[in-house]
């Protein structure tokens, strides 16, 4: 069975009324892959018992309509790519969340690798927040950072414009591959497409919705080791995906606006809970540890003992980790271990919160 078949067959189940990511999940470790669920009899999906009654009489409608073959027809049409987590396109940093999609569909290339930042904000940008995007976005790409965004007017427009000056970006949509919302970004996203991706997990020919929005909010923060937020209202997306990043484990930056704007407002409670002001793209470069060029290592690590060493390998980058698990795996005792956490933690080697460390990203 050949990768593309079984990667169509399992975007069409996820097509199927009744059958979300979940039971898609659970179908195919049921029946070993997604074509031999829709080649399943309904003896053998009923006694799965991971499809209810309506959910199976969709999926024998879809069946009679040849569902998988003419999704790829749709994607051929659009010159969509199609990817499926586990496999080896499928962005790294977006496998990691756990709510990754099953399906991508692109086009252009997809990044490889963990240097992606996001830039979100508000559709109703004030020229500073346009002009602080597109530099922080140009600095970024200049040191070959992914821009990662939403494709909306405004900063997500912005941000697009300042990387594609300098390298790559990254769109994340809210329709299909193939339809342009807004409108007006159609030369843009032809542009992003040459050089960078074009990205959603709807199929060519979804159009836009609302509930479609915060879904790719999700997508824009697993692409991303970092957020920057430029302008962003109370009730901004924006923030949508910088609470995402933060139940992601990634970092946050805010640039501070005006205190008489109404874009602001929200930029700046994320500021108040803890998100790190930023001013210029260099500080947040180097608090990801990508300052020079692709330095592979913070100059905070130099110098270094060999216990404070074991306790940062100990702090893993993508989970936290408690105290009693440093202390199993690196059997210091309780108060040196604590000693050397504190001595990190200043040296912004690792992150503490109310439970345990996380290792920062590039460290």
């Amino acid at each position: 069975m050949g990768m593309e078949e079984e990667t169509y067959c399992l975007a069409a189940l996820l097509q199927v009324a009744g059958i979300g990511r979940q039971r898609a999940s659970a179908l195919v470790a049921a029946f070993g892959s997604a074509r031999a669920v829709w080649q399943a009899d309904k003896g053998d999906l009923f006694l799965s018992k991971h499809l209810p009654a309506a959910a199976a009489e969709s999926l024998a409608a879809a069946r009679r309509a040849c569902l998988p073959e003419r999704l790829a027809e749709r994607c051929r049409r659009a010159k969509a790519k199609t990817v499926a987590i586990g496999q080896a396109h499928y962005p790294e940093l977006l496998a990691r969340i756990p709510d990754a999609p099953p399906v991508l569909y692109y086009r252009g290339e997809l990044p490889a690798g963990d240097r992606a930042l996001a830039i979100v904000g508000t559709r109703r940008a004030t020229p500073y927040g346009i002009a602080v995007a597109k530099e922080m976005a140009n600095c970024f790409a200049g040191r070959e950072v992914t821009v990662v965004s939403g494709g909306a007017a405004g900063i997500d427009g912005a941000a697009h414009e300042g990387a594609l000056a300098a390298g790559q970006t990254v769109a994340v949509l809210g329709c299909g591959v193939d339809v342009c919302y807004p409108p007006k970004h159609r030369i843009l996203f032809e542009k992003i497409a040459a050089v960078g991706a074009l990205v959603s997990e709807y199929p060519p020919g979804t159009p836009p919705a609302p509930g479609r929005f915060p879904e790719r909010n999700r997508i824009v923060s697993g692409l991303s080791a970092g957020v920057v937020v430029v302008e962003a209202g109370q009730r901004s997306g924006a923030l949508i995906t910088a609470d995402l990043s933060l139940d992601y484990n990634r970092e946050v930056f805010c640039v501070p606006g005006s205190v008489f704007s109404p874009v602001s407002q929200g930029t700046h409670a994320l500021i108040k809970q803890g998100a790190r002001l930023v001013e210029h793209p260099e500080e947040v470069l180097d608090e990801m540890g990508w300052a020079e060029g692709r330095r592979a290592k913070n100059s905070a690590l130099a110098g270094l003992s060999g216990e404070e060493k074991a306790v940062l390998d100990a702090c893993r980058v993508e989970s936290l980790t408690t105290g009693e698990a440093i202390l199993d795996q690196t059997g210091l005792a309780p108060a040196r271990a604590a000693g050397i956490l504190l001595g990190l933690e200043m040296k912004k080697l690792i992150k503490r919160s109310e439970n345990g460390y996380w290792r920062l990203k590039g460290r």
